[in-house]
């Protein structure tokens, strides 16, 4: 999740669990009205000045029959990094949180590695400063503990968000990252793996030469049902540095190492900050079998025409990148 969370100060971050019901509520045991988003539950803690989370992952880490969800933020200058539980009403720490110092954006789970015994990594990505930073970490010892080696400081870089995918043919599984150069002021998509012991960038890239961008969100999903799979980014696209922003929502595809850009779409408005796409994910809410990639974002979100924009855009298999809806 890529928000402006950071453009107003907070005093303490939130996690909630909310519960839609679609089904009468005689033929559930869940006490909820029917098609009504309920809140389930939530947890605030407070952690430093202004502390946000900027990206959730679930995945099952250690055994037992629950899933773990990993949270990551910070303050601004420090990271946070929390994994927690949900009993079906609270939530409590699996471990006592971890405070890098780089502030974390983005966060992912796999195994990574491929390794026999399926333990599976937690990838983080941020920044300290204007130095990108990639990170693993795992639950051991009652601990998190960031992976020996695994600590990845990319020069004049901020990421924003990572997914994980296998994108070829060997068995590891690549991690996809976005953020942007500070100095260039381009958006920047890299592909890299890790072998248990040292990183591999398969592929990175800038793109845009000549406007002033930010990739804020990646996914993955497969678009005009063939290959190779999609990557698709989003986020804002200025001509200058004090311009207001165009939202951009891109689709990429990686294959003998090289990022190719298929197309792009531009979401234009405001007069102030513009529109920036936030974040993005694929799939199938039609359920016509031709999944959609879903872009959200804001329009001049620092005034009092402020406005959310929500769209839908489609791949065709000969190449065109349309949108469907907004």
């Amino acid at each position: 999740m890529r928000t402006s969370a950071n453009l107003w100060p907070r005093t303490a971050v939130l996690i909630t669990v909310t519960l839609v019901m679609a089904l009468s509520s005689a033929s559930s045991n869940v006490s909820a009205t029917p098609d009504v988003l309920e809140l389930e539950a939530e947890r605030r803690w407070t952690s430093g000045t202004n502390p946000t989370i900027e990206d959730l992952a679930i995945a099952e880490l250690v055994g037992g029959g629950l899933p773990e969800i990993v949270s990551v933020g910070g303050t601004g200058t420090s990271g946070e990094i929390r994994v927690q539980r949900y009993t079906g009403s609270t939530f409590f720490d699996v471990v006592s949180p971890v405070y890098p110092v780089e502030t974390a954006k983005g966060v992912a789970t796999g195994n990574l590695d491929a390794d026999p015994l399926g333990v599976t990594e937690i990838v983080s990505v941020g920044c300290g400063s204007t130095t990108g930073d990639i990170s693993l970490w795992v639950l051991s010892g009652g601990a998190l503990n960031r992976v020996p080696g695994s600590q990845l400081s990319v020069p004049d870089t901020c990421f924003h968000d990572v997914t994980v995918s296998n994108l070829d043919a060997d068995a590891s599984i690549e991690v996809i990252v976005t953020g942007y150069s500070p100095s260039l002021h381009l958006s920047r998509l890299e592909v890299r793996s890790w072998n248990g012991a040292a990183w591999t960038t398969k592929a990175s890239t800038t793109f845009d030469v000549g406007y002033d961008t930010v990739a804020y969100a990646v996914a993955m999903g497969e678009l005009d049902g063939q290959p190779p799979i999609e990557i698709v980014t989003s986020g804002g696209r200025k001509p200058t540095p004090s311009s207001p922003s165009d939202g951009q929502v891109a689709v990429w595809h990686y294959s003998g190492g090289i990022l190719t850009k298929v197309g792009d779409r531009l979401v234009t408005g405001g007069t102030q900050q513009g529109v920036t796409m936030w974040d993005v994910a694929v799939g199938d809410p039609d359920n016509d079998l031709a999944p959609e990639v879903l872009a959200v974002g804001s329009q001049d979100w620092l005034t009092t025409n402020a406005a959310s924009q929500l769209h839908t855009y489609v791949l065709t298999p000969g190449g065109a990148f349309n949108q469907e809806s907004q």
